[in-house]
């Protein structure tokens, strides 16, 4: 352990603490919750200046990633076979020009498929495919996190 710059312990940043720059929505895990968070991402991304079609090109990723996170799920239910409900947890970091958004399943879900599990359908390439190409990603399917970043 190292002391601070006040000679107070250096301790790990609490991931649930936000910064200045960031806002988090916590929802239930289910499709029908896609539209509140379309609507959080577009208004940050209009208030923070970005043009209309750039807008909406960050509104269609951020449907396609919910569809890609909630696809494996059991259904309305929202829960994991014994376990706890669901939930989408989204972070948006407002970085101008950029604006970042984290998407992620609380608890995280099962372990994806391997490589020789998959079928033709790889749901990660139709993702990679369906993005516009003004927002890159990145996907750790393991853990139920798909990160989307606005270029302005």
């Amino acid at each position: 352990m190292s002391l601070g710059e006040h000679g107070d312990a250096d301790i790990a940043p609490d991931p649930r603490v936000l910064g200045p720059d960031q806002i988090r929505l916590e929802m239930p895990a289910d499709s029908r919750f896609a539209r509140v968070a379309r609507v959080a991402v577009s208004s940050l991304a209009v208030r923070l200046g970005f043009d209309v079609g750039v807008v909406e090109d960050l509104r269609i990723a951020v449907d396609e990633a919910l569809v890609l996170l909630l696809r494996d799920l059991p259904g309305a239910t929202t829960a994991l076979p014994d376990g706890p409900p669901v939930t989408v947890v989204m972070t948006l970091t407002a970085r101008v020009p950029d604006l970042q958004v984290e998407l992620r399943l609380d608890p995280p879900p099962p372990p994806a498929p391997t490589a020789d599990e998959l079928t033709d359908e790889d749901p990660l390439s139709r993702f990679a495919e369906l993005l516009p190409p003004r927002v890159t990603s990145s996907v750790t399917r393991q853990d139920g996190v798909v990160r989307l970043r606005l270029h302005g």
